[in-house]
């Protein structure tokens, strides 16, 4: 689904969002996951600093790029794949990266894995090749299944739900649909404030993972049926 697609609905309808006369929901979706990564960091290292830290990013498309442009200038050291040479050239000049090829990119020594290109990375047959201490990324549908959840948690591997660490572009598309005229919302948080409460988001979803002893991703499913539900 791109920009111009959400232009070409709102040909027939003002209830869009994300469209062109918004902001690049690859901009604010990359700025929620650097906040979300802080909170992973917190929980699976202890700090809440990314200088020094090793991340590998599978990805460097418009948010994967964003997300490596904003680790790099905090001091994290990168780790990048794509299947498209230029962009890994760029990325290694640009970010003193380390180069490695797509297929073995989530199998590298660091920190953290971050996923930014396409789902279902995460199977029974990739867990075990991991080296990070936690999996979190902008992809969607990273784990290719539940049974590839329970192998990260039962290897300890610490996974960010993907639909709450990328949530910024849906964030950015919801608040500026709900700012057009005639729906403007009281009290609505401005948009840097709701990106930024992914961080706490989740560790509010780890805090409830380990009260209940279950994963991650079902902490968080558990707890947007209850919003939903409310």
């Amino acid at each position: 689904m791109t920009v111009a697609d959400m232009d070409r609905i709102a040909e027939v309808t003002k209830y869009v969002g994300g469209t062109s006369k918004g902001i690049d929901p690859s901009i604010p979706t990359a700025e929620g996951v650097v906040h979300g990564l802080r909170a992973v960091l917190k929980r699976a290292l202890g700090t809440d600093s990314f200088a020094g830290a090793q991340f590998a990013l599978q990805g460097l498309g418009a948010v994967g790029w964003g997300v490596a442009e904003r680790l790099h200038a905090q001091g994290a050291r990168l780790i990048v794949a794509d299947v498209r040479e230029e962009r890994v050239k760029l990325a290694v000049a640009a970010f003193d990266a380390r180069a490695v090829p797509c297929n073995d990119i989530h199998a590298v020594d660091c920190d953290i894995f971050v996923p930014c290109a396409l789902g279902g990375v995460i199977s029974e047959a990739t867990v075990p090749d991991l080296k990070a201490k936690a999996v979190a990324g902008s992809a969607n549908n990273q784990l290719a299944s539940a049974e590839a959840g329970a192998a990260l948690a039962e290897r300890k591997i610490l996974f960010a739900p993907d639909y709450v660490i990328n949530a910024g572009g849906i964030i950015s598309g919801i608040l500026g649909a709900a700012a057009l005229p005639g729906r403007e919302t009281p009290h609505a948080p401005s948009l840097d404030q709701a990106i930024e409460a992914i961080h706490d988001r989740l560790l509010g979803i780890f805090d409830h993972a380990d009260a209940y002893n279950v994963a991650p991703e079902i902490a968080a499913e558990r707890m947007a049926r209850e919003m939903i539900g409310r």
